[in-house]
């Protein structure tokens, strides 16, 4: 499906199948979404604030530069996904799946994180000031040169 630049703020798309979709600079602002089907889509430079995406797949998605201020995305499943240069500030992560995903250059401010699994991956750049990272699988995380939470700050 082709959606991009379309303005679908509030839009309901729960449990919906787009896998593959071009969703490329589309509001979807507050829109429901969860458990939604996005393996693969393109949702590059979208607007996502405030988004339920709780329980979605959005594996091997491409989200740079796409704006997720305030979204929900507890137990979604991001493995591979690309997010770099993401405002992502005050994000839902908690028990996510997010290994190998690429959060290069993301803003994370206050975002949690509890019990999401970031094993292998990229937040290099990233800023994580104020985020939760309590029970996060880390494993081989690459964090050069973030901005991290006091908890985590090396002494």
């Amino acid at each position: 499906a082709n959606l991009q630049a379309a303005d679908m703020s509030h839009a309901m798309f729960f449990a919906a199948t787009l896998s593959g979709a071009n969703l490329s600079k589309a509001n979807l602002s507050e829109a429901l979404m969860g458990k939604a089907i996005l393996t693969r889509a393109n949702l590059e430079n979208s607007d996502l604030r405030k988004v339920d995406l709780g329980g979605s797949r959005i594996a091997d998605g491409r989200l740079m530069k796409a704006i997720l201020d305030g979204a929900d995305l507890r137990g979604a499943t991001l493995q591979r996904a690309d997010l770099s240069g993401v405002s992502a500030n005050a994000v839902y992560f908690a028990d996510s799946s997010m290994r190998e995903v690429k959060f290069i250059g993301a803003q994370l401010r206050g975002s949690n994180f509890v019990k999401a699994d970031l094993a292998n991956a990229n937040l290099t750049g990233a800023d994580l000031t104020g985020a939760l990272l309590t029970n996060a699988n880390t494993t081989n995380t690459n964090f050069t040169d973030a901005h991290l939470p006091r908890s985590m700050e090396r002494p």
